[in-house]
């Protein structure tokens, strides 16, 4: 067995410009992203290119219908960013750089982020189209079929769990992107 994973199936799922930052990230040993100044394991989440994503340019950039995207988040594993149309909550962001949550009816990052790698053997999974009219309507394994909620729910099997969450907010000073491990029970099922 080889001492690297293949990365086939991932290649064709990132492209090459993901896929070229994850692999420099996994060089990189001891580093696995840039951590935030606060010396946790927080990081600055970096899109396909390898930059660092600034909330108010990640909104403009990504218009309705408002479909996640993919972007490199905690411990260098690829996650998908999510924006919610026009709503106020405490689980979405804004693109302000206070990091809180906004009474304006813009799209709103939201609080959280979910990881593209299907719970049942890893895969990644890629954006589920319910029906061309329907849009986005979760994320389905093209490995094995699991298929998952827009907020990561399982749906159907294999896959034994829910995606898994890392936590987004907005760093005030510059307004970038910052994602860690979430901690805490998951909303999800309460």
């Amino acid at each position: 067995m080889s001492p690297e994973p293949s990365l086939g199936r991932r290649a064709v799922m990132l492209g090459p410009g993901l896929l070229a930052a994850s692999r420099a990230v996994a060089l990189v040993a001891g580093a696995p992203q840039k951590a935030s100044a606060k010396g946790d394991s927080s990081i600055v989440a970096t899109d396909r290119s390898g930059a660092e994503v600034v909330a108010s340019k990640w909104l403009a950039a990504h218009p309705a219908p408002y479909k996640p995207d993919l972007v490199l988040g905690p411990g260098g594993e690829p996650h998908f960013l999510l924006i919610q149309p026009g709503i106020s909550s405490s689980s979405t962001i804004d693109g302000s750089g206070d990091g809180k949550g906004s009474d304006s009816s813009g799209p709103q990052l939201a609080a959280y982020a979910l990881k593209a790698e299907c719970t049942h053997l890893g895969c990644l999974v890629a954006l589920d189209y319910g029906g061309a009219a329907a849009g986005v309507s979760g994320f389905a394994c093209p490995c094995h079929g699991s298929r998952y909620s827009a907020d990561g729910k399982v749906l159907r099997g294999p896959a034994p769990r829910a995606l898994s969450l890392a936590s987004v907010t907005v760093r005030p000073e510059d307004g970038k992107v910052v994602m860690a491990p979430w901690v805490g029970s998951d909303f999800r099922f309460t």
